[in-house]
């Protein structure tokens, strides 16, 4: 797949939980960086569904149209109670690195990233 030297996984100190939420009506493939910055298909997440995994802070994600290849944007949530606030929205990115500045006392351990189509 395509490389990104700026962009790559550093370490596996620190586990996180990573729930995506596909909100565009277009499936979507999540690609990892790997510690070379080599993106890896890690799953593929249809229109309207959710994908949790497994991953590690300063391990970056993107999201790609499955069909046009093009970056999607990814806006992490910030998690109020049992339902998510578009309030809380923070700033949209085609990256995601996970990092401690995205966890919630009300779930500490996971990151909430939304999946949506770009400009949207």
């Amino acid at each position: 797949m395509v490389e990104s030297p700026a962009e790559r996984s550093e370490n596996d100190d620190t586990p996180v939980s990573v729930n995506f939420f596909n909100e565009s009506p277009w499936q979507a493939l999540l690609l990892w960086f790997d510690y070379e910055g080599r993106l890896v298909l890690y799953a593929s997440v249809g229109a309207g569904r959710s994908c949790g995994l497994f991953s590690f802070m300063t391990h970056p994600w993107m999201a790609v149209d499955s069909k046009s290849f093009l970056p999607m944007t990814l806006t992490v949530m910030n998690e109020c109670g049992s339902s998510l606030s578009r309030s809380a929205l923070s700033d949209s990115m085609s990256v995601f690195t996970p990092s401690a500045n995205y966890l919630t006392p009300q779930n500490p351990g996971t990151i909430q990233v939304l999946i949506h189509l770009p400009g949207t």
